[in-house]
């Protein structure tokens, strides 16, 4: 099977290898990684992670939805700080698309309407996982096929499986 749709196709790094980081939402919903519904304000109000040191890039929560931020030299671990948003990446972004599309292949029907905290789905994966909600809705998922989707759809892209960790999982050694 090959899955292609080039109908959104960005550049993801400049010629000089910096990545392009991008601020609208394109693409349906269920397909959309949470990092893409970020604010459009330049400077947003975070509590700093405590895992995380001053000028660091790190993936924060909010009430609904979920981005990534630079936190500013003088952030302290626990405390509110203005921070700077920095839209999303592609390639994070275009895996978490085809973790949704295993997950529809798989289920027949899409996992969430929004990755994002107030859709139901959503926020039930968030805080018990893939497989739980699979187990909730009689689904039963082949362990090395849950590896990758729940690899793929993970919500912080800093540790979601990049396309070729996930072609070098076993469940696609057969392919």
């Amino acid at each position: 099977i090959r899955v292609m749709d080039f109908g959104m196709a960005v550049q993801s790094r400049l010629p000089c290898g910096t990545e392009i980081r991008y601020f609208d939402a394109v693409g349906k919903p269920y397909y959309m990684a949470p990092e893409c519904y970020e604010s459009r304000d330049e400077i947003v109000n975070v509590v700093a992670p405590f895992h995380a040191a001053p000028g660091a890039v790190v993936f924060v929560r909010h009430p609904n939805r979920a981005f990534e931020v630079r936190l500013p030299a003088g952030a302290r671990p626990g405390h509110w700080c203005r921070a700077q948003a920095l839209g999303y990446a592609a390639q994070p972004f275009d895996a978490f698309a085809v973790g949704v599309c295993i997950l529809i292949m798989l289920t027949h029907r899409p996992p969430w309407d929004e990755a994002k905290f107030s859709d139901k789905c959503y926020k039930y994966v968030d805080w018990y996982g893939l497989p739980a909600l699979y187990q909730k809705w009689g689904r039963v998922m082949a362990p090395d096929a849950e590896q990758v989707a729940v690899g793929l759809t993970h919500a912080d892209p800093s540790r979601r499986l990049s396309m070729q960790d996930a072609l070098d999982l076993p469940w696609f050694k057969d392919f």
